[in-house]
């Protein structure tokens, strides 16, 4: 017995939908189609179960581990955000030379970023800032910052 003919989805729902809509018989629509009965009826058959699946809840639309990618794609983009915002911070604040000690290390705290992440986002070795910091909490004035670049 030869294949039946492939029918193009949207044919099929054309299809279905006059069939529930008693526009045709089953036969009559298997005849336009030039396919058996029984398939128009497996075709009508598929649909409302699909239909009632859709009101069972709601199905997975992407596979299993893919959410943890997406998660972890969202997350490596929020941080390129946090840096790109950060920078535009450091440098609208003063725009030939870092802005003094304490602006930076308000900049950096808003961020919620750790030292060693905003030393690589403004361009200053992390020893240099540390010790920059150990200097001011130390009460010691604090070099000229715009060696640092």
């Amino acid at each position: 017995m030869p294949r039946p003919p492939v029918v193009p989805a949207e044919d099929k729902l054309r299809v279905v939908l006059m069939v529930l809509a008693r526009e045709v018989t089953v036969a009559q629509a298997a005849r336009m189609h030039n396919v058996s009965e029984q398939t128009v009826a497996n075709w009508r058959k598929r649909f409302l179960d699909g239909g009632l699946a859709a009101f069972a809840g709601p199905a997975p639309s992407r596979a299993p581990g893919q959410d943890a990618a997406l998660r972890r794609e969202t997350e490596k983009l929020k941080a390129a955000l946090v840096d790109v915002q950060v920078e535009v911070r450091v440098w609208r604040t003063a725009s030939d030379r870092l802005p003094p000690l304490r602006e930076l290390e308000a900049i950096r705290l808003d961020a919620g970023m750790p030292v060693w992440r905003f030393c690589q986002v403004i361009h200053v070795p992390r020893r240099t800032y540390t010790r920059w910091l150990s200097t001011a909490r130390a009460g010691k004035p604090v070099p000229s910052l715009s060696a640092a670049r």
